[in-house]
């Protein structure tokens, strides 16, 4: 599991519900995203890989997340 936070300034706060972490972080030979799905509400949440193996519908990988994250 990896951990994900967002710095402003001097404060570190956890990522929103609904963040998707799609660029940077992940690898470019396969199509991955990390998805802050709920609040942490003791500590520090873990966020979930996905993995997309095959896309036969053709999404875009913005459609395939909002999917995963109704």
């Amino acid at each position: 599991w990896k951990r994900f936070f967002i710095q402003s300034g001097n404060r570190v706060d956890e990522t929103l519900p609904g963040s998707a972490i799609d660029t940077k972080v992940v690898r470019a030979d396969i199509n991955e995203f990390y998805l802050q799905s709920h609040k942490a509400i003791l500590g520090t949440a873990k966020i979930p890989q996905y993995v997309v193996p095959i896309n036969e519908i053709g999404l875009s990988m913005d459609e395939i997340q909002a999917f995963v994250n109704m």
